[in-house]
């Protein structure tokens, strides 16, 4: 990503976190960066709590699948990811 935005870099030193919310608080406390999806960081941004180190928007690589073949509570599930999805403007 850094490559694509022309953001020079190399090996970064410091720490590293393998938990998302780990990594995310720890940019809120100032003590590095994040790379986030937009659905994720945008009402960290819009409150200033995070700000964008560069205006880089990358689409998703991949996609999401359902089974059509789903029952009970799973159908639940499936109703509301189709409305959050619906609703996605980022």
């Amino acid at each position: 990503m850094l490559r694509r935005a022309s953001i020079p870099h190399g090996p970064l030193p410091g720490r590293r976190f393998s938990s998302f919310a780990v990594t995310l608080q720890a940019c809120i406390e100032e003590q590095g960066l994040a790379v986030g999806w937009h659905r994720l960081v945008s009402d960290l941004v819009a409150s200033g709590k995070v700000v964008p180190f560069t205006d880089l928007r990358i689409a998703s690589p991949g996609s999401h699948y359902l089974n059509r073949t789903i029952a009970g509570p799973t159908r639940i599930l499936k109703a509301w990811l189709l409305d959050m999805a619906s609703r996605d403007t980022g």
